[in-house]
C-alpha cells in the first residue's frame, strides 16, 4: 500500500475482490495473513473474517486488532464476524460467500502470507485465463533444501486454453497431487520461464489454501451449499480410520492408570535439544529393525531419516505435542464413524489406551485388533487395506 493513500476514506467504495478469511483460534498466523494483505495494492478488496473461536481470541488478540486498524486506515472495509456453533468447514465458506458481494472471492487460509502484488496478479490471470477459479499453491519455505523430483514430473503448464479436465483416482490427472506438497511448486519455478505478465498456468489436481473464484461461476456450482448434506460438525470429514494411536485423552488416561508411562518415556527423551539426533543419525535402522521393520524397510527409513534436516523434523512432531492448541480441546468427542485399527504386540501404545478410546467416540466405532506389532502398513497392508475398505464401507 503507498503512503500517499493511507487514511484515504474510501470505506464502503465498491471492490473487486472480497477476501474470505475463516478462522479459529490461530491469532498469531491470522495477524501475519492480514499483513501479507496490509502490503497489496490494486484491485480494491475488501476483508471479511468469520472467527469460530470459543473465547473469540482468532480475532481479539492485539496483533489481530493492530493489522485490523492497519488496513482500515490504508482505506479498507474489514468485516469480523463471530460465527458460532460450528458447522464444519464447507458451512464456514458458505457463510463467508454470503456475506460477500463482489464480482470476485478469494478464500485464504489463516496461516497464509501473500507475497506484494499476488492478489493483483491472481486477479490478472482470473481475467487472463477466462475460467473460473486460479490459485496459488501454499509453500512449505521449511523445505527449500528439500527438493523432491519424484513429486514434480506431473507438472504440465496449459499450452493452449484453460479447459474442464475429470480429476479422478486411477485418471493420469490425479497423479498430479504432490505438485503442491512441500516446496516443490518453487523448485520448478526455478527453471520454468514466466509470461509477461509475471505468472503461468499450469495443470492441477486440486488447489487449496489460496484459491480465487469468479462469483458467478462459483454461485453457478452451488458455492458450499451442499454442507447441509453432510454430517453435522462434519469438518470435511465422512468418516475416521486411525492406525495404532489411541484418542489424545485415552493416551493421557493411561499414563496413570498402566505401563503406559513406560512405554512413552522416549517422548520425554526427545524433548532434548540436538541429543537425540545425535544418538538416533547411527543408530534409527538397527533400532527400527529392534521395534519389528523388516530389515529392508528399516534400511529404507533409517537411509531417508540420514538426510539433514529430516530427522529433526520427525522429532520436533514429538516436541510439539505438549504445545497449546486452541482450535481443539484434547477431550474432544469424534463425531464421524471410526474404525481404530491396533496391534496387541505394539511396544509403543499399550492395550489400557487402547480401550480407552471407545468413549470419545460419538458415532458408530469398529475396533480392530490385530496379531501385529506397531507397523501396521509396513508389516500388514493386505490386512490393514482390508479394514480401511470395510470401514468406509459401513459408514
Amino acid at each position: 500500500m503507498t503512503s500517499d493513500r493511507w487514511a484515504d476514506p474510501k470505506v464502503g467504495s465498491p471492490v473487486d475482490i472480497d477476501v474470505l478469511i475463516p478462522t479459529v483460534g490461530r491469532p498469531a498466523e491470522l495477524a501475519v495473513t492480514l499483513a501479507g494483505l496490509a502490503a497489496q495494492d490494486d484491485p480494491p478488496f475488501r476483508v471479511i473474517i468469520s472467527d469460530q473461536s470459543d473465547d473469540a481470541i482468532g480475532t481479539a488478540h492485539p496483533a489481530v486488532e493492530a493489522m485490523v486498524r492497519v488496513l482500515r486506515a490504508q482505506g479498507r472495509t474489514v468485516e469480523v464476524h463471530r460465527h458460532l456453533p460450528r458447522r464444519g468447514l464447507a458451512e464456514q465458506r458458505q457463510y463467508l460467500f454470503d456475506c460477500s458481494s463482489a464480482p470476485a472471492v478469494l478464500y485464504l487460509d489463516d496461516d497464509v502470507w501473500l507475497e506484494p502484488g499476488q492478489l493483483e496478479t491472481m486477479s490478472s490471470a482470473l481475467d487472463t485465463l477466462g475460467c473460473g477459479f486460479v490459485g496459488e499453491a501454499v509453500q512449505g519455505l521449511s523445505y527449500l533444501d528439500d527438493e523432491r523430483p519424484e513429486q514434480q514430473s506431473g507438472f504440465e503448464l496449459w499450452s493452449a486454453k484453460v479447459e474442464p479436465e475429470r480429476v479422478r483416482r486411477g485418471l493420469p490427472a490425479f497423479d498430479r497431487w504432490p505438485l503442491h506438497n512441500a516446496a516443490n511448486l518453487t523448485h520448478i519455478a526455478r527453471r520454468i520461464p514466466l509470461s509477461s505478465h509475471g505468472w503461468a498456468a499450469y495443470k492441477v489436481a486440486s488447489v487449496g489454501g489460496c484459491v480465487l473464484y469468479s462469483r458467478h461461476v462459483l454461485e453457478e456450482a452451488g458455492a458450499f451449499r451442499f454442507w447441509s448434506d453432510l454430517p453435522a460438525q462434519h469438518s470435511g470429514l465422512t468418516g475416521l480410520t486411525v492406525l495404532s494411536t489411541p484418542h489424545p485423552a485415552a493416551l493421557a488416561r493411561s499414563l496413570v492408570t498402566s505401563a503406559q508411562a513406560l512405554r512413552s518415556f522416549y517422548m520425554l527423551v526427545f524433548q532434548l535439544p540436538w541429543i537425540p539426533e545425535r544418538l538416533l543419525r547411527r543408530r534409527l535402522t538397527s533400532l527400527l529393525e529392534r521395534m519389528g521393520l523388516t530389515s529392508s524397510v528399516a534400511a529404507s527409513y533409517g537411509s531417508f531419516m540420514s538426510e539433514p534436516r529430516r530427522l529433526t523434523g520427525g522429532l520436533n512432531w514429538y516436541r510439539g505435542i505438549a504445545l497449546p492448541d486452541k482450535r481443539a480441546s484434547p477431550n474432544s468427542t469424534v463425531l464421524v464413524p471410526t474404525t481404530y485399527i491396533w496391534g496387541n504386540g505394539d511396544q509403543a501404545l499399550g492395550r489400557r489406551a487402547a480401550e480407552l478410546t471407545r468413549p470419545f467416540i460419538a458415532a458408530r466405532y469398529r475396533f480392530v485388533e490385530l496379531a501385529e506389532n506397531h507397523w501396521l502398513p509396513e508389516n500388514a497392508p493386505d490386512v490393514v487395506a482390508r479394514e480401511i475398505i470395510a470401514g468406509a464401507t459401513s459408514r
